[in-house]
């Protein structure tokens, strides 16, 4: 043993006793009472990857991580090994290495060894982290130990004669493999508890331990109880001809199987009240730039955004959307018109129109205003071109007359500052408008308060929509927080038969710093109608996401996401409307993207307290209003143990609980049932299965049930466990009855109500068995 694996062994042992007990003890300790460990550690090393949003595990496992109901904390392995603490405040560890060296390879082996006994799961993709030298051999085998591998031999590279010996359903999710499979380390299974999902036949130099075991075999994936292993060039194949990834592996499948434990269930980021949860948000882009041909419901040309207003909003006010305004194409001191402002004026005052900021000044590079130089800025802006006349309108890549101070594509853009005159400019741009130097206050909180003024009063946006790159540095996704708002764009999510893997949908945000950056659910148009240069109609493929993250899993919520320029021509406007169509129709509850964004947020706040083994108590969950539990056809909600619970529906095998968003701290219990049935025939009481509205403080008796909502659209809902025969239902707002509906629950107790109400700014609902 080296003297700094000896040294690292004492500090391990210091640590464990300073807490004051075993090892045993700690664990149990660093699991707090109860609470289930959602945390899992993405190990990576900067001098190979050198940021969290640039590692293979933000691009490719954080999102079935997520989906697991895991959160991620990224540990630059440049820093050391983590602490005892945090180290035991995390369910499990994940690395992605994409070299053969790690930076502290000798200390990060004695530390993952000692994780590994203090039953913290390992998941290992790729390189082992030190090139495998008869020296380090013993080591890598301690740390593999916990596994249930051992390193046997180094790498194959000549695969011609090698045979798959063992292959499950697990692997070959997206591609089958090859006839000439990657070259791979030898490694074997150690004991009974290993469950080898793909190996080879090929495993010489042969190990007597393992032949004696009858399991000779070359591993190359694997899980165990102490997690689970992916070989270099299994896990992802990349298709250099058509530029696609696929998953050589089902990530989802497998990391639930490496990181298996007792159930628990999962805060769900993408169903509400038992629904799919829908929603839309508008970029400002392309706001002032003229419709062509004229809208249906204008003769002469309109803006893109009266275009929108007319055509793609106001004919849908059971749909709410978000709208972020580029606050400078309503400033008439930056360039913009006071007939922007009329149509953000109109927009803002729908009640199914959500106010947001889409920026002020439309940055297209964040990280080139992270240390901002105005200097820098004239240099990219001032290349020697010819002038262009101020009183000359453009016109824009897309075919319409703009003003000077309008985007004209990402390509070129017209400015005027007052020491610069005015020019096209070939080539990117830093952003969009650079008149005045730039500043994040003016930016973020400036932008938000430009928004405000032109909503009615009482309504104050809520949202911050990143523009360009989508990239934004710590200290403006702070200026958001600090500004009451939350934010979101990024991620780019497509699943589709052009991007058809797992591969291309995305986690539910991005690290900067200490702050949080929200992503999108679904990419907008400009991935479809390559960067708005055609086809225009392009976005109609968004469907193909839609219907991919809802099938076989559902794995993200719907999200109609565009720009104002969609609304310029008339197959694009098409487009949007068969979407906002096809949600109409769906079975989605709609919501505001901020409710989205803080749903997400919350994601990573909720607290998950085991209380007996199918007994749970939520905590600091905020919007988070749905658990889910996978694979749960013999399980249902036991609800004369539960408290706050609003009901239970089910979906592609999945469990899906929704909470009462007035309890505090809901308690959750759950009972077995026959596989063979729903158990929904005895619920215990009156529950909820499903609602367009949002439901909250549920008060259930024998032959009543009381509620209040607030939603978008009518009021579609199904309840179970009702007394079957007629049922009475009345609305009432703001204490006055409103209207009354006669409903029927068939034998089963089920009970189908569709509510003919406008219920967007809340009502309350009673329900009287008898008629």
């Amino acid at each position: 043993m080296s003297l700094v694996r000896s040294f690292l062994l004492a500090v391990m042992i210091v640590w464990v006793s300073a807490a004051g007990g075993t090892c045993e003890e700690l664990t149990l300790r660093a699991g707090l009472n109860g609470l289930v460990k959602r945390d899992v550690l993405a190990l990576y090393d900067s001098g190979d990857e050198a940021a969290p949003d640039q590692t293979r595990i933000h691009k490719f496992l954080e999102m079935p991580l997520n989906h697991l109901g895991y959160k991620l904390t990224y540990w630059d392995l440049k820093r050391g090994v983590p602490s005892a603490d945090l180290t035991l405040k995390h369910a499990a560890a994940v690395s992605w290495f994409g070299q053969n060296t790690i930076a502290n390879a000798d200390a990060y082996f004695t530390w993952a060894t000692w994780a590994g006994r203090m039953n913290v799961k390992f998941v290992l993709f790729g390189l082992i982290g030190t090139p495998a030298t008869p020296a380090e051999v013993p080591k890598i085998n301690d740390f593999l130990a916990g596994l249930g591998l051992k390193f046997i031999s180094n790498y194959v590279t000549e695969t011609a004669a090698t045979q798959i010996r063992t292959k499950d359903a697990l692997v070959e999710f997206e591609r089958k493999f090859g006839k000439l499979l990657a070259g791979y380390l030898v490694m074997h299974a150690q004991g009974p508890q290993t469950r080898i999902h793909l190996s080879t036949s090929d495993s010489s130099p042969a190990d007597p331990s393992a032949a004696a075991l009858g399991q000779p075999e070359a591993v190359l994936v694997a899980t165990s109880p102490g997690g689970g292993y992916v070989a270099a060039n299994y896990a992802i194949h990349y298709d250099q001809k058509r530029n696609r990834l696929s998953w050589l592996i089902d990530p989802i499948a497998f990391l639930s199987a490496a990181l298996a434990g007792a159930p628990s269930p999962v805060p769900d980021t993408t169903t509400r009240a038992g629904r799919r949860i829908y929603f839309s948000h508008i970029d400002g882009d392309g706001w002032n730039n003229l419709a062509f041909p004229a809208t249906a419901t204008s003769a002469p040309a309109v803006t893109a955004a009266e275009a929108a207003l007319n055509e793609l909003i106001v004919p849908f006010p059971d749909l709410p959307v978000t709208i972020g305004l580029i606050s400078c194409d309503a400033d008439t001191a930056m360039g913009g018109t006071v007939g922007a402002q009329n149509v953000a004026r109109k927009l803002y005052a729908l009640t199914q129109v959500e106010a947001a900021s889409h920026t002020h000044t439309h940055p297209f590079e964040w990280s080139f205003y992270e240390n901002y130089s105005r200097k820098r800025e004239f240099d990219r802006i001032n290349p020697p071109i010819p002038r262009l006349s101020a009183a000359k309108p453009v016109r824009s890549a897309g075919g319409s007359i703009s003003g000077l101070f309008d985007y004209l594509s990402p390509g070129s853009t017209a400015i005027a500052t007052p020491a610069l005159p005015a020019k096209v400019i070939p080539g990117p741009l830093p952003r969009y408008r650079t008149a005045k130097p730039f500043d994040l206050g003016t930016e973020v909180a400036g932008s938000l308060k430009a928004a405000q003024a032109l909503a009615p009063q009482g309504k104050r946006p809520e949202l911050y929509l990143w523009s360009g790159d989508t990239r934004p540095f710590e200290a403006a996704v702070r200026a958001t927080r600090t500004a009451g708002v939350r934010n979101m764009n990024g991620g780019d999510s497509r699943y589709d038969s052009d991007f058809a893997s797992l591969a291309y949908v995305r986690p539910l945000s991005r690290l900067v710093g200490r702050e949080r950056q929200i992503y999108s659910v679904n990419a907008n148009e400009m991935l479809y109608t390559n960067d708005w240069k055609g086809p225009y109609g392009g976005f109609a493929k968004l469907k193909e996401t839609f219907e991919r993250t809802e099938f076989p899993r559902r794995l993200k919520g719907m999200n109609l996401y565009y720009h104002m320029f969609s609304a310029e021509k008339a197959v694009s406007r098409d487009v949007v409307r068969t979407h906002l169509n096809d949600a109409r129709a769906a079975s989605v509850i709609p919501i505001e993207a901020s409710r989205y964004a803080t749903i997400a947020d919350d994601f990573f706040q909720t607290e998950i307290r085991r209380l007996a083994p199918m007994t749970w108590r939520i905590e600091k969950r905020g919007e988070m209003q749905t658990l889910r539990f996978d694979d749960a056809v013999a399980l249902t909600v036991d609800y004369a143990a539960s408290a706050g619970v609003l009901g239970h529906n089910r979906h592609s095998g999945s469990l899906y609980v929704a909470l009462d968003p007035a309890a505090a701290q809901p308690v959750l219990a759950l009972r077995k049932v026959a596989p063979d049935a729903s158990g929904e025939q005895a619920p215990g009481r009156t529950h909820l299965i499903e609602s367009r509205w949002d439901v909250r403080e549920l008060s259930v008796g024998d032959c009543a049930v009381s509620a209040n909502a607030k939603g978008y659209g009518p009021g579609q809902m199904r309840w179970a466990g009702v007394k079957p025969g007629p049922w009475h239902i009345k609305l009432h707002q703001a204490g006055q009855a409103k209207q009354s509906f006669d409903a029927v629950a068939d034998a089963s107790g089920v009970l189908d109500v569709s509510l003919d109400a406008d219920a967007r700014s809340g009502l309350s609902l009673e329900m009287r068995c008898g008629g």
